[in-house]
């Protein structure tokens, strides 16, 4: 596989792209039909989702509150519809805001123009309102619309694989909800430029007018009450009902997996440490071989030779332990 310095610094071959991007296309779950359409439309940039589909915004009025409320959906505007064995049919959406949580409220008190592109996009109104209420109304709405993917691993430190979140632009923002989508949407890292994209597929053949619509909870839940308390930020649901108070199991549960110890058989007499020579121990741990350096002690290359076995294992058969390895000390005697 091609290094990351040398990708960035020449234009990938389209089989330079698979090789590279292979773990995250499969984990995704992208069609290798749309493998070369991704390629071109990274390669070059090429965001032309609104060839294909529309957003449409609906009005409604409310009796009890003076400004009228909004809903959105995406559809497809297409006359010929989207085919779902059409390899063209893959798309970039591009994201408005990304993040680290200890840094947003610095990033929409600073960066120009990201507070009120924020605020358009979660339909917050910002007459007559100062940068610090607006901020605030950003921070509070933004959950709606966080995505969130890692990079880094926790070998790398904490810092390295803590999540990056990330809020779609207008368009993947206003992809609805639904139980049986019609589309796929996951964050995309292009290597050679660093730089993470949504990339969104279809999952149904839809026609002119269809309903693009997105899984927002793709973690294989099935449960029905589990899903509709993830969906409550944007579903709402009565689930007052629920009892939220913890039932602690009984002592049953706990001793259902408990080996209790069995001890040494008292009519054994077990030899005192000898006080003639050094204490001979014997341990598969690492940080004692390295670190038990006193005088008293020797470290020894088999458990026969040993007075103390010093082990990772926690025993719990001293019965058995003192008929196989008699006048043997374990270290939690």
């Amino acid at each position: 596989m091609p290094n990351v310095t040398e990708i960035t610094e020449k234009q990938q071959s389209f089989e330079e792209f698979v090789a590279t991007h292979k773990p995250q296309l499969e984990v995704s779950g992208v069609p290798g039909i749309h493998y070369h359409t991704l390629y071109t439309k990274l390669k070059d940039e090429i965001f032309d989702a609104g060839q294909t589909f529309t957003i449409q915004q609906m009005e409604f009025e409310d009796e009890e509150n003076e400004e009228p409320s909004y809903s959105w959906s995406v559809v497809v505007s297409d006359e010929d519809g989207v085919d779902v064995t059409d390899e063209k049919h893959i798309y970039l959406i591009d994201h408005a805001w990304t993040y680290r949580v200890q840094n947003a409220r610095s990033q929409l008190e600073q960066v120009p123009g990201l507070v009120e592109r924020m605020a358009a996009l979660m339909d917050i109104q910002d007459q007559n309102k100062d940068k610090a209420s607006l901020v605030e109304e950003v921070l509070t709405h933004m959950w709606r619309y966080n995505q969130t993917y890692n990079l880094g691993h926790l070998q790398h430190g904490s810092d390295e694989a803590m999540p990056i979140w990330y809020i779609m632009d207008e368009f993947g923002s206003r992809v609805q909800h639904s139980d049986s989508p019609t589309c796929r949407m996951v964050p995309f890292l292009y290597i050679p430029e660093q730089v993470t994209f949504t990339i969104m597929w279809p999952i149904q053949t839809m026609g002119e007018g269809d309903e693009v619509t997105r899984n927002y909870i793709e973690l294989g839940i099935t449960d029905p009450l589990e899903r509709k308390s993830r969906l409550l930020p944007w579903i709402p649901a009565d689930l007052s009902e629920i009892s939220y108070k913890q039932v602690e199991p009984g002592k049953e549960y706990f001793e259902a997996y408990r080996m209790n110890e069995r001890l040494p058989s008292v009519d054994k007499e077990f030899p005192e440490l000898p006080t003639d020579r050094k204490i001979k121990v014997f341990t598969d741990i690492g940080l004692v071989e390295n670190f038990l350096t006193d005088a008293r002690f020797e470290m020894t290359a088999t458990p026969e030779d040993a007075d103390v076995l010093w082990l990772k294992v926690t025993y719990k058969d001293y019965t058995t332990l003192s008929k196989d390895m008699p006048g043997k000390l374990s270290d939690r005697c």
